[in-house]
């Protein structure tokens, strides 16, 4: 009796942890799709488009990217990140969006208002260094319920520089 109890359970912690893999294995690749860095290299003037795309996001969910700007000290910017919807934004009432910049936040709102609002525009001065970080970090409430289900943001982040 003994021995059919060890292995019923060492058949359930096999599956146990089978399942916690193939979860964490999951979660690990619907991450990877998401850009974490972007690095730019400023001489004179700069336009890149960032794709984005949020699909299969869930409650709790935040992700983030980093855009780093290179450029030789003294130098100034101005830099602007227009946001534009591509395609569905279903999903772009959900998601939060914190833009940091030289440590203060200068953008806190929902995409949806972002996408809908007016340019993001900074005044990049390489005084001491030779780079500078402005973080974007998009996260979804734990409080958001089926509504977000299937459903989708794709947009794309204008990125433009002028010396």
């Amino acid at each position: 009796m003994s021995k059919r109890i060890s292995y019923i359970l060492i058949i359930l912690l096999s599956v146990s942890i089978l399942i916690v893999s193939a979860l964490g294995i999951i979660n690990y690749s619907r991450q990877q799709t998401f850009i974490r860095q972007k690095v730019i290299y400023l001489n004179s003037e700069l336009q890149e488009d960032m794709n984005v795309n949020f699909t299969g996001i869930a409650p709790g969910d935040s992700f983030s990217c980093d855009i780093i700007l290179k450029s030789g000290i003294g130098d100034n910017y101005d830099f602007t990140m227009g946001f534009e919807k591509t395609e569905s934004e279903s999903l772009a009432q959900f998601i939060d969006v914190q833009i940091v910049y030289e440590d203060e936040i200068i953008v806190q709102n929902k995409l949806s208002e972002i996408l809908a609002g007016s340019d993001v525009k900074l005044d990049v001065k390489f005084t001491s260094s030779t780079e500078t970080k402005i973080s974007i970090t998009y996260s979804m409430s734990y409080e958001v319920g089926d509504e977000a289900q299937n459903t989708t943001a794709d947009f794309k982040i204008n990125l433009l520089a002028q010396k």
